[in-house]
């Protein structure tokens, strides 16, 4: 089964708690993804995101800026292909340094990094949400957060959508 993995750093010293039940535990992860999506709205930060689907692991370096001419972002890969983004409010530009090229576009839709298009709550429909365990990366104490899909069975119908049957 796939699954994705966030990581997020932990803001406050851990304490000791009891295991939460399944049930808190999906809430306190959900509770999770609202704080990170509330805050890429919001905040101005850098960090490293890393992305595993799988075996493959992406790791990025990310930098968003919120000030009055609006936002600006740079996103920068860090393994694989080496490539940059800048994002200032509409224009979206990408340097791929091996073939010297770059690539401006506007980009319509500029909801904020990780783009959530539904309410984390509603993700619990489509994907078991919960809380991993607890590592130090690059010097952080980080919260892993599992996202796994409910189901594998996607089938494209004659119309060219998609259907979602029952099927483990």
């Amino acid at each position: 089964m796939r699954s994705v993995v966030l990581a997020a750093v932990l803001v406050a010293g851990s304490a000791a708690y009891p295991a939460p039940t399944p049930a808190q535990g999906d809430a306190e992860a959900i509770g999770w993804l609202r704080g990170i999506y509330r805050a890429t709205e919001r905040l101005s930060y850098t960090g490293t995101f890393i992305y595993q689907h799988g075996e493959q692991v992406e790791t990025s370096r990310i930098t968003r800026i919120v000030d009055a001419s609006g936002v600006h972002e740079r996103l920068e890969a860090l393994d694989g292909t080496p490539r940059e983004i800048v994002r200032v409010n509409e224009e979206v530009k990408c340097y791929l340094p091996q073939t010297m090229t770059l690539k401006v576009d506007r980009q319509i839709d500029t909801r904020p990094f990780p783009a959530m298009r539904v309410d984390a709550s509603e993700l619990a429909d489509r994907y078991a949400i919960r809380k991993g365990e607890t590592e130090r990366i690059a010097g952080y104490d980080c919260q892993a957060i599992v996202l796994e899909p409910r189901t594998t069975c996607v089938t494209a119908t004659s119309s060219g959508r998609t259907s979602r049957p029952a099927c483990s």
